[in-house]
């Protein structure tokens, strides 16, 4: 039996992730067999199927670096099918969560992605010398090689494909 969907509520300290439910639902078309929609919990051809919540410590700039703990809760988020970010909008915390005026949300936004970008390419580039040898003594492709290193961030083929293109 399949799990339920994982998803990782992320942000700084006290931007309200923790208020969060840990439960919720979400609506999914039902499903059918023997050409029978399952009735359990139906209304219009609809039905709430329940997600878990990750709620991972909030991180701060550097966490990339081990700041905060940031690296064990990084790796909290490599378990997530997707990810949620969490914005006070409200401009009254910092970066770290401290109590502020006039604070501007979208540097959250920003500094939150380039934290955990930061974070793979830190764990990429630590075993970059044997991710090479390997690369080269088995001659594979520069898909596979990549492959097998971000599978673990939810990567597939064709997205480290489509990068590489990119690049």
């Amino acid at each position: 039996m399949p799990r339920e969907p994982l998803i990782g509520l992320v942000g700084k300290p006290s931007s309200g992730k923790s208020t969060t439910l840990n439960r919720c639902y979400v609506q999914k078309l039902a499903t059918f067999r023997k050409g029978h929609p399952t009735l359990n919990g139906c209304v219009n051809g609809r039905r709430s199927v329940p997600i878990e919540l990750l709620d991972v410590a909030g991180l701060v700039p550097g966490a990339h670096e081990g700041k905060g703990l940031g690296n064990k809760f990084l790796d909290d988020l490599r378990h997530a099918d997707a990810l949620i970010h969490v914005v006070d909008v409200s401009g009254t915390t910092d970066a770290e969560g401290k109590a502020t005026r006039g604070y501007d949300p979208s540097v959250d936004i920003e500094w939150l992605r380039g934290e955990i970008v930061r974070w793979i390419l830190g764990n990429l580039m630590e075993k970059w010398g044997s991710i090479k040898r390997r690369h080269v003594a088995v001659k594979a492709n520069a898909v596979d090689t990549l492959q097998g290193q971000l599978s673990g961030y939810g990567s597939t083929s064709t997205v480290v494909a489509r990068c590489l293109d990119k690049m």
